[in-house]
């Protein structure tokens, strides 16, 4: 008959196995990715034309907010991996047992995932928009595959969100609907009855990123969540 102390060890030896198998499969495909973009681009070709200089204003602002995406990243998988930092993060949450935390630890590691392929996303925009030399059609590709893994992973999150977290996406979403359309039905007013307004496509997924992280602030203080 196997004893609850018996049982523990075991459990904490299969997370410790989750945890080491799912860090090298994440640090093997950052050293491929990066085997391979060196490959197919080079990285010296990569890091000329990051230069400030070579970059529009939408440019820079997508490298902030890549930026911002990794710094939201590496915050969330240090409250995923330590449940003093998810304490100190929720300081309301009576967690004596640890139940919580290991119920919200998979919702934080999947959306660690979720800023890292945003900030990978807006990076390789940021670079394909520079790069008229390099191999656009892979980049291409790249970024559908990444955008596609994000998709996939935010509809399965938003099956475990609790009803709090939804209706504060939901607001954020239709805040963020109804100042994007305004602004697409002036740009497409404009462009159809011949005026110069010209925006290109980084400049407008700047923008509507900019409008999201703006409404989702906004409702989040309105709700006293901030």
């Amino acid at each position: 008959m196997t004893t609850e102390p018996q049982l523990m060890p075991d459990t904490k030896k299969s997370k410790m196995k989750k945890t080491i198998l799912t860090m090298t499969a994440w640090g093997a495909f950052g050293f491929f990715s990066v085997l391979a973009v060196d490959r197919l681009i080079g990285l010296d070709v990569i890091l000329e034309n990051m230069s400030f200089e070579n970059m529009s204003a939408a440019g820079i602002v997508a490298f902030a907010l890549a930026f911002l995406s990794g710094i939201a990243g590496v915050c969330s998988l240090a409250v995923a991996a330590n449940r003093k930092v998810f304490m100190a993060v929720h300081p309301e949450v009576e967690d004596d047992d640890g139940a919580d935390f290991e119920q919200m630890r998979s919702l934080f590691f999947w959306s660690a995932i979720c800023m890292f392929l945003y900030a990978a996303i807006l990076v390789l925009m940021t670079l394909a928009s520079i790069n008229d030399g390099g191999p656009q059609l892979m980049s291409f590709w790249s970024i559908c595959a990444l955008m596609l893994a994000q998709t996939a992973i935010s509809a399965m999150l938003w099956t475990k969100y609790d009803e709090l977290y939804r209706d504060v996406m939901k607001d954020t979403c239709a805040a963020t609907f109804v100042i994007v359309e305004f602004g697409l039905f002036i740009w497409a007013a404009a462009a159809i009855c011949g005026l110069e307004v010209t925006f290109d496509p980084l400049t407008v997924i700047v923008a509507i990123m900019g409008v999201n992280l703006a409404s989702q602030f906004w409702v989040c203080l309105r709700r006293g969540l901030v």
